[in-house]
C-alpha cells in the first residue's frame, strides 16, 4: 500500500457515503501527504479557513497541518489533529445526481450505518444547507475521557460529504457551522 492510502477495512462506503468503520489508534498516525496551506487564512485565534483546490468547500479548521489522502475506494479525505481533537472532511462523487427524495433516503441509510467504535449514537436530525439536504449524528463516548463527537452527512449535487469532529462541543459547532459547500 502506497503513501496516502488506507486499508479498505478502515473506510467503506454505505450508499455512497464514506463511513468510519475503525477509528485509528490515537498514538499511530497513518501515512499522509500534507495538503497545501497557501489557501488558508486565519479567522479565529488558532483556526484558519481551509479551501482545498477541487474540493468545492470551505471550512474553518485548527491552524495545524492538514493531511490529504485519496483512497482506492475513491474517497478524498482531509484531516487535522490537535491532541485528542480530530477534524475530518471526506467526500466521494457519485456518477449521477439523485432526486431530492432519493438523497434524503440515502442520508437516512447512511446515518443508520454511521457507527463509530467506542461511541454510541444518541440523536440524529435532518438539516439543509443552501438547499442541500443533510443529516447530523450526535455521538456519546462509551469510554470516559473520550471527546464528544458529531458528524454530518450531506449531499451537494453528486458529491457525498461526511464531516466529523471529535472535540469539545464549542469547537465542534464552530467547525460544523463553518462548512460551506459550493459548485
Amino acid at each position: 500500500m502506497g503513501p496516502g492510502q488506507y486499508r479498505s477495512t478502515r473506510w467503506q462506503t454505505q450508499n455512497s457515503f464514506p463511513v468510519v468503520i475503525q477509528q485509528p489508534p490515537r498514538t499511530q498516525q497513518p501515512p499522509r501527504n500534507t495538503a497545501p496551506t497557501s489557501n488558508r487564512n486565519l479567522i479565529r485565534t488558532g483556526w484558519a479557513r481551509f479551501q482545498p483546490e477541487g474540493g468545492n468547500f470551505t471550512v474553518a479548521i485548527p491552524d495545524v497541518p492538514i493531511y490529504h489522502t485519496y483512497t482506492d475506494l475513491g474517497i478524498t479525505r482531509f484531516d487535522a489533529t490537535t491532541g485528542t481533537d480530530k477534524y475530518l472532511i471526506t467526500y466521494k462523487d457519485s456518477d449521477f445526481e439523485s432526486s431530492l427524495a432519493d438523497k434524503k433516503s440515502m442520508l437516512q441509510s447512511g446515518a443508520a450505518n454511521a457507527q463509530i467504535p467506542d461511541y454510541k449514537i444518541v440523536a440524529t436530525r435532518q438539516f439543509a444547507l443552501g438547499g442541500h439536504p443533510g443529516i447530523e449524528i450526535i455521538y456519546e463516548p462509551i469510554i470516559p475521557g473520550l471527546p464528544s463527537a458529531i458528524s454530518r452527512l450531506m449531499i451537494v449535487g453528486n458529491r457525498n460529504f461526511t464531516i466529523i469532529a471529535f472535540a469539545p462541543l464549542d469547537y465542534i459547532q464552530f467547525f460544523l457551522t463553518s462548512f460551506q459547500p459550493y459548485f
